[in-house]
């Protein structure tokens, strides 16, 4: 059984996935879209204030940091949206099991 389970995790990590990379998922989103734009104009206030008021002996080591926390992030935020969708598509499997179960 935990054969199964692994099979369908990795059938399940690579339609996310192949969704993922052919622009698939609806993100049409007024939310998502400003906090989009929030984020990109918190980069450019950050970029400017490393700019002016750390010193150039540590900046580059710096924006090393930044950068490796920045995909660090995204990392996580990809696999804990592999998990979303995952028991999104699992609880959609249970609910039709349990409608047409009353059938």
């Amino acid at each position: 059984m935990e054969s199964n389970s692994n099979e369908m995790d990795d059938i399940l990590d690579n339609i996310f996935d192949k969704k993922e990379d052919d622009d698939l998922f609806d993100l049409d989103d007024e939310q998502l879209k400003e906090l989009d734009k929030q984020l990109s104009s918190l980069s450019e206030r950050l970029d400017v204030f490393i700019e002016k008021r750390v010193h150039p002996k540590t900046q580059e080591k710096l924006q090393d940091l930044i950068s490796e926390h920045t995909n660090l992030l995204y990392t996580y935020l990809h696999r804990e949206n592999q998990l979303f969708y995952k028991n999104g598509v699992a609880d959609g499997i249970k609910l039709m099991i349990l409608v047409l179960s009353f059938k």
